[in-house]
């Protein structure tokens, strides 16, 4: 069967498409994903420090 160049043409276009479709996705979850690492880096640096002045707190009373 002779296929049409415009046929062709057309399904690698949408290849195309599909292929920057799920490379946006990737793009978006990999910045989400960017996003919760900080956040859970700042939430566990404060919790840190708080947890240090905390136990020094406990060592200056005596415990």
């Amino acid at each position: 069967k002779a296929v049409s160049i415009n046929r062709v043409v057309v399904a690698i276009s949408e290849r195309f498409q599909v292929q920057s479709v799920i490379g946006q996705q990737i793009k978006f979850v990999s910045e989400q994903l960017g996003k919760i690492a900080n956040a859970l880096e700042q939430f566990t640096e404060d919790k840190t420090l708080h947890l240090y002045g905390e136990v020094m707190s406990m060592e200056v009373e005596g415990f």
